[in-house]
């Protein structure tokens, strides 16, 4: 049995972990499976991505960062 890849970010390793633990299941729940994983991983990219913590929309709409003359 292989293993899936370990990328050093726990969060990342886990929800691909699940979702290699479903490779003999059903194509229906396999696709579940992958569907969650995707969101699990647009999630992680998000909350690593600059800028784009949970505050970072509202700093944006007040004009937090902005140059002020």
């Amino acid at each position: 049995m292989t293993q899936p890849p370990q990328t050093g970010d726990s969060h990342v390793d886990e929800t691909l972990a699940g979702f290699h633990a479903t490779r003999d299941q059903p194509l229906q729940e396999r696709a579940e499976a992958a569907l969650q994983a995707q969101r699990r991983l647009q999630e992680r990219l998000t909350e690593s991505s600059p800028g784009q913590g949970p505050s970072a929309p509202m700093a944006r709409v007040a004009g937090a960062g902005r140059p002020t003359a």
